[in-house]
């Protein structure tokens, strides 16, 4: 751009000469001719005082025309000198005379011309160098992008150039001879105070003085323009101050960029202060030189404690070797490295981290730079995924109880590093919980803890009791809460902190799971988390657990029913065709001892004095005591207060036994628990069957069923027995075999089709259990009619029984008894508070009932019947109704035994109806009222 200007202003660089055109050129010849004709006019006008020294005035006009005009303006003057003096002043006058001395003088005046044409020409070279530097300065000045402005040695601006004229706002003609601190006003951008000019300091000092930072100069027009500056003064060649030169710029863009730049770089503090990761470098010694506030949180110490520390502070053993590892392969030419390590906090707490890391130089210096993230919760989460799928994996196998405990709390104290565990379940009616599991405790503390009352206060009976976890972070929490497990806390488990979870299966609290652990510790939300989901798992295996178990024990009890039912049919059958009563006794006791598992059973005979009872008949008793020993009456002994309250008794610790005494038989032979039932005769009880044994044990009511039907059978045999051989007549020779036709009839059918069926139910279950049970139900079934059966032929033998029993079990056995006879189903419904009965009505409404059962069994051809009896305060009503065939009224009157039942009822004062019709099912009813005082 300068050298274009240059150009346009002189032409290849050079400056030209105002006289070198064609009119300056001709104005150069003019000045020698006007002034030699001067010269000469003034000669001939004073000839006679310019005689003597014709040439001396126009030497001055030669050597000026040389010096103004050039070489050429010289000649001219000296050439036109010569001619003029011999022409007009030398004495022969207007004429030319050739002389030699006019020659030389000729030569003289060039030679002269020629020096000073020489002389004006350096000159005017010189001085257009002059003008071209100062000119090319000025272009320089002017097309530079800063601010300049120059003033004389006073402040007087002697120049300012277009970027000067922008920023102030003086254009050049307003700003020239204008003192600088009226056009260059600056003030500090902050305080808006004046700051001092670097122009004047500079004049004053002498030296180049810079502007202070934060510079705002204030434009004519009042703009505001943010600059940075420098004055520096201009010497001469002599070193003197001539002036100042002031050069500034518009760092408006560059104060932009730089506040771009410290809002970035405020941002990346910011962005790497907040950052979640550690964000680190190391020098190559492996000492932290720079690190994030997040790593206070993440190592426990502080950021100034950090800078400088060496990483085997945090980090040590394999996680060391493999960071050092780490640093090496990023020396041999490795970019990045992504590893994970283990670091030590300030509280020895272990961490994991994911750390990338990169070398990084400045200069000539070596380091590390690398992002670490805390990832242990990321890890845990995976401990426990895993810690969770290997619990779903060992429970899916696991079926017992101690079994699902186990996998629980083994794999829980591992993923949480505890030291002990526990899980206990309540029982007891919900008054107790006992522990299922506690580890890592000798057999003995486990027997001595294993039994808490729920309202003892206590992490796990607290948790159940609140239905919410119990959060214990340290030991001293611990015995505030709970200063009474002081010695197993500080001396047992030396348990720091705990967790105690109830166990829940939907709303229901089954008992709670502890684990402790051997430092204090608190438990984030996440291991809540973590445990609520193990305690979750641990119910419902539990729950699954027992009923495994309870389903186990279903089976078993199923196999033990069929078991005893089948002995029960076949010790029904031996009594039906045996006559021998020892042998049968004794048979009934190898089976009942061998089917309850017992090491004892007797079979004991009511004397007649009913004074004590003699052991006709046994199992496991010392040689010599059968036949031998007796036991006595009323509260002597388990056999006598069984009769005593005639119903079936239980011991289950004989040795703590407060209702009779402890007979020397039992005591001799080291019975704790046993039961009794009564063998009932025909008149009076028989006797009694017990079974016993020598270790603590609570007989179930399936047991006492089972015995109970065996004395049922035994106590029919012997009335069937006692009848044989006091048959001493036809009548009771008759009675004798309507009663072998009932019992052949019914008992012994019900008995064949028990026993058929029964044989048949072990390979039924096996196939299919639903078909197995169907057929254990009718075997039940078959064998409670057919004892109901046996239960009323001994009524029909013993009248007076019937007048010892109330009617409602009177007509529950015939109720019981019906399905053995026909395929029915039978119920008994009772209202009301029984009444005490004269026992004529007693016995009259036994036999109408009975009566109408049979009519039902026989002739109605029903699937379903029901006893209905309502108990008034003076009255009583009962009703027989069925679902049967039914009858017209005509029947209704005439047949089916009504004639007898209406002549029972009337006897007693009752009053009988019936209601039937054909299809519709018939109901009988009997109503008997107390008769007024």
């Amino acid at each position: 751009m300068k050298w274009s200007l240059l150009k346009k202003l002189g032409g290849h660089g050079q400056i030209r000469d105002r006289r070198t055109g064609p009119l300056e050129q001709l104005k150069s010849y003019i000045f020698p001719f006007v002034g030699i004709t001067a010269v000469t006019i003034v000669q001939m006008v004073f000839i006679d005082v310019f005689e003597g020294f014709p040439l001396f005035f126009y030497w001055p006009v030669v050597i000026l025309a040389g010096w103004i005009g050039g070489l050429g303006a010289g000649l001219f003057a000296a050439i036109l000198a010569i001619i003029s003096t011999n022409y007009f002043i030398l004495p022969t006058r207007f004429t030319f005379t050739a002389r030699a001395i006019d020659f030389v003088l000729l030569l003289l005046f060039a030679a002269i011309t020629v020096f000073m044409s020489w002389l004006r020409q350096r000159e005017q070279r010189a001085q257009a160098l002059i003008r071209q530097q100062q000119l090319e300065m000025q272009i320089t000045l002017s097309s530079i992008g800063d601010g300049v402005i120059v003033t004389d040695a006073f402040g007087c601006i002697t120049f300012i150039n277009s970027v000067a004229e922008r920023l102030t706002g003086w254009p050049q003609a307003d700003a020239l001879n204008q003192q600088i601190e009226s056009v260059f006003h600056i003030v500090n951008e902050d305080t808006r105070e004046p700051t001092a000019n670097p122009l004047i300091e500079a004049l004053k000092q002498g030296v180049v003085v810079g502007l202070a930072n934060h510079t705002v100069l204030i434009s004519r027009t009042g703009e505001e323009w943010p600059i940075s500056d420098s004055g520096a003064p201009i010497r001469d060649t002599n070193n003197q101050i001539i002036g100042a030169v002031i050069v500034f710029r518009d760092v408006s863009d560059e104060r932009h960029y730089q506040r771009q730049l410290e809002a970035s770089e405020e941002r990346y503090r910011n962005l790497v202060d907040n950052a979640t990761d550690i964000i680190y470098t190391l020098d190559m010694e492996g000492h932290i030189t720079s690190i994030n506030p997040v790593a206070e949180q993440i190592t426990g110490y502080s950021q100034s404690e950090l800078i400088n520390m060496s990483l085997d502070k945090l980090i040590t053993g394999e996680d060391l070797k493999r960071s050092e590892a780490m640093r090496e392969r990023k020396l041999a030419g490795e970019e990045k490295t992504v590893y994970e390590l283990d670091i030590i906090t300030k509280n020895r707490q272990r961490r994991t981290l994911e750390v990338s890391s990169q070398l990084t130089r400045e200069g000539d210096v070596w380091g590390v730079e690398g992002i670490a993230r805390d990832i242990t919760l990321r890890k845990e989460t995976e401990r426990r995924i895993l810690t969770l799928h290997n619990i779903s994996a060992a429970l899916a196998k696991a079926v017992t109880l101690q079994e699902v405990v186990s996998v629980i709390i083994d794999e829980a104290l591992g993923v949480l590093d505890a030291h002990h565990g526990a899980v206990g379940l309540v029982t007891d009616a919900g008054r107790t919980l006992e522990l299922l599991r506690l580890t890592n405790l000798s057999d003995e503390d486990f027997e001595h803890y294993r039994y808490t009352d729920i309202d003892d206060s206590g992490p796990m009976t607290d948790s159940i009791r609140i239905k919410a976890p119990i959060w214990i972070e340290s030991q001293t929490q611990y015995l505030e809460q709970y200063p009474h497990y002081r010695e197993i806390v500080q001396n047992v488990t030396k348990t720091q902190a705990a967790a105690a979870l109830p166990l829940r299966i939907r709303s229901q609290i089954i008992g709670s799971i502890m684990i402790s652990f051997p430092e204090p510790r608190a438990i984030s939300a996440d291991e809540r988390g973590f445990l609520e989901t193990i305690a979750d798992y641990c119910a419902q295996s539990i729950e699954r657990a027992r009923l495994y178990e309870a389903e186990q024990q279903v089976r078993e009890i199923l196999q033990t029913r069929i078991r005893q039912q089948s002995i029960i049919a076949e010790i029904g059958q031996q009594a039906l065709i045996s006559r021998d009563l020892t042998a049968l006794m004794d048979s009934a006791a190898g089976l009942v001892a061998r089917t309850l598992d017992v090491e004892f059973v007797k079979i004991l005979e009511l004397q007649e004095d009913d004074s004590h009872l003699l052991l006709r008949a046994g199992i496991g008793w010392k040689d010599g005591y059968v036949g031998h020993a007796t036991e006595g009456t009323d509260l002597d002994s388990p056999a006598g207060y069984t009769l005593k309250i005639q119903e079936p008794m239980i011991v289950e610790d004989l040795r703590t036994e407060t209702r009779f005494n402890d007979p020397p038989l039992l005591h001799e032979h080291d019975v704790v628990s046993g039961m009794s039932v009564i063998i009932q005769g025909y008149d009076r009880p028989f006797g009694v069957l017990g079974v016993y044994t020598t270790e603590k044990r609570t007989f179930s009511h399936d047991d006492i069923y089972f015995v109970q039907s065996m004395a049922n059978v035994l106590g029919a045999a012997i009335e069937n027995d006692r009848l044989a051989e006091q048959a001493k007549d036809a009548a009771t020779l008759e009675e004798r075999q309507r009663l072998a036709r009932e019992l052949h009839d019914s008992v012994t059918q019900a008995m064949f089709a028990a026993t058929s069926r029964a044989e048949l139910i072990p390979r039924l279950w096996e196939k299919n259990p639903a078909t197995g049970m169907e057929h254990l139900k009718q075997v039940i079934l078959l064998n409670r009619g057919a004892m109901a059966e046996m239960r009323a032929l001994l009524l029909e033998l013993r009248p007076e029984a019937i007048l010892n029993n109330t009617l409602a079990n009177l007509f529950q056995q015939l109720v019981a008894a019906a399905p053995v006879r026909v395929e029915i189903e039978g119920d008994l419904i009772i209202h009301g508070e029984a009444l005490t009965l004269p026992p004529d009505v007693h016995f009259a409404f036994y036999r109408i009932v009975q009566e109408a059962v049979n009519n039902v069994l026989k002739h109605s051809g029903a699937t379903k019947f029901h006893i209905e009896v309502n108990y008034g305060e003076d009255d009583i009503e009962v009703a027989i109704v069925d679902n049967g065939r039914g009858f017209s009224q005509d029947e209704v009157q005439a047949g089916f035994g009504l004639g007898s039942m209406r002549e029972r009822a009337d006897g007693i004062g009752a009053h009988l109806n019936v209601v039937s019709a054909p299809q519709q099912g018939t109901r009988l009813e009997v109503r008997w009222a107390k008769p007024s005082s």
